[in-house]
C-alpha cells in the first residue's frame, strides 16, 4: 500500500509522503528521508496495534487473558496424540 503511494505519486506528480519521498531520496536529503522513514514506521506500527486492539474489542474470541483460551489449547495433546507418542516410544523410535 505504501509503495503504490510512492508510484502513483511519483508518477502524477500529486504533492504527498510518497512524493516527497522520492524528491528526498532522489536530492539526497538523508534528514528528511529519516524523518518520513520514522514517520511511516510508527504510523505503520500504530495502525497495527489499534487494529489488534479492536479486534479483542468486537471479537471476543481473540481476547488474550481472563481465562478466554478455554479449550484444548491449555490440555496438551490429545488423547489420540498420546496413543501415537506410546506406541512410537515403545517401538524405541525418537
Amino acid at each position: 500500500l505504501l509503495s503504490g503511494s510512492f508510484i502513483v505519486e511519483t508518477f502524477f506528480t500529486i504533492p504527498g509522503i510518497g512524493y516527497q519521498s522520492i524528491r528526498s531520496i532522489l536530492d539526497r536529503d538523508y534528514p528528511v528521508v529519516q524523518g518520513l522513514a520514522l514517520l511511516l514506521a510508527t504510523s505503520f506500527v500504530l495502525v497495527n496495534l489499534i487494529v489488534d486492539i479492536l479486534y479483542g474489542v468486537f471479537d471476543p474470541r481473540a481476547r488474550v487473558g481472563e481465562g478466554s483460551t478455554k479449550g484444548t489449547a491449555d490440555k496438551g495433546p490429545s488423547a489420540g496424540n498420546k496413543k501415537a507418542a506410546g506406541a512410537i516410544l515403545a517401538k524405541g523410535g525418537a
